[in-house]
């Protein structure tokens, strides 16, 4: 599996497009390197929450708490498996399905399709 891009339905989430040869870094980058103070840290800038946010997609349990926090959001995942281009869209309100290459599936079914049943 390679991932290409993460997206969102929400004009706030920027796209996250992964390296195409190699290995994506995901890092924090201070706008000025020689302040070490803790206020202006690179906490924060969403590193965790962009790894979450593939797993999610990948199938990862349902969270209440993006449900909760993030409403009416949906993540599209686009990756490469086996040689083919696939897309996953998975949202905060209906986590107990996806639409997978534009088929709305429960999510155990989706993850079985990428991963093989269990």
């Amino acid at each position: 599996m390679r991932l290409i891009e993460l997206t969102a339905n929400q004009k706030t989430f920027r796209t996250v497009a992964f390296n195409r040869n190699g290995l994506t870094l995901v890092v924090g980058k201070k706008s000025d390197p020689t302040d070490t103070s803790r206020e202006h840290s690179t906490n924060g800038v969403g590193k965790s929450l962009l790894l979450y946010l593939v797993s999610f997609c990948l199938g990862a349990k349902s969270n209440d708490e993006l449900k909760e926090k993030l409403p009416g959001w949906e993540f599209a995942l686009t990756f490469e498996l086996d040689g083919k281009r696939r897309t996953v869209t998975r949202g905060t309100e209906t986590q107990s399905s996806v639409k997978f290459d534009g088929r709305q599936l429960p999510l155990k079914q989706y993850t079985d399709e990428i991963l093989g049943p269990d």
